[in-house]
């Protein structure tokens, strides 16, 4: 093979491998199309519940759930424990939004844990002194 003959293949070569490069990038160019698609078409994954076994606990039940760790930090009770098998996104962040507890960006979970425990213990607390108080009124005005 004499060297022109070779310089021939070469470049041939180089021309193929650079072909080759074209058509992997339009390739490229096409799947991030599809993909772009694909994506605008399924919901963002914060609109999917983050945890497919537990759905997002709504106004009510939120509520009830509340009312529930109320009446056990009001007796006493350990209601932290409970909270902590909460997940964040699905019912911590609402049981915060519920108690007014809401920032635009959520604390650690052992935070958020903390101060939703503290403020059901103060609604306890109000509860619990609200018919000693209308009691206490009630035997001064006899």
């Amino acid at each position: 093979m004499n060297r022109e003959s070779r310089s021939e293949e070469l470049e041939l070569l180089a021309l193929e491998v650079s072909d080759v490069k074209e058509t992997l990038r339009e390739m490229s160019r096409q799947i991030l199309r599809i993909e772009r698609r694909v994506n605008a078409a399924l919901p963002r994954s914060n609109d999917a519940p983050s945890s497919p076994g537990r759905p997002k606990l709504d106004t009510g039940s939120a509520r009830r759930t509340i009312s529930r760790l109320k009446e056990r930090a009001g007796n006493g009770g350990q209601i932290e424990g409970d909270l902590r098998r909460m997940t964040v996104k699905n019912e911590l962040a609402v049981l915060a939004r519920e108690l007014g507890l809401t920032n635009t960006k959520l604390p650690a979970k052992d935070d958020l844990v903390r101060r939703i425990a503290t403020r059901i213990r103060q609604g306890s607390i109000v509860t619990r002194g609200l018919p000693d108080t209308v009691g206490e009124k009630e035997a001064r005005s006899d």
